[in-house]
């Protein structure tokens, strides 16, 4: 559980590879024990392109989505200072 987990960048292991939030769902796909993966909560300007491979990639990954949606006007989402449009 966190706040906006999608937004993950981490070293993994010993290396200098860096991993996003679709990476490190990958690895704790492979460990033993794990039957399925669930998480909460993303945020849209985080939701990336590797994120929604992984959901074809990833058969551990549950196929829910909390997405939270702040509001469906531009002009609204404009003066919260949120940065993206509706669309």
């Amino acid at each position: 559980l966190g706040q906006n987990v999608n937004a993950y960048r981490g070293k993994m292991g010993q290396t200098n590879e860096i991993a996003d939030f679709a990476l490190l769902l990958e690895y704790v796909a492979e460990m033993p024990g794990i039957e399925r993966i669930r998480y909460t909560t993303s945020h849209p300007n985080e939701f990336t392109q590797r994120l929604i491979e992984a959901y074809a990639k990833v058969p551990k990954l549950v196929s829910h989505l909390h997405l939270p949606v702040q509001h469906g006007s531009d002009r609204i989402l404009m003066a919260m200072k949120r940065g993206y449009t509706a669309m």
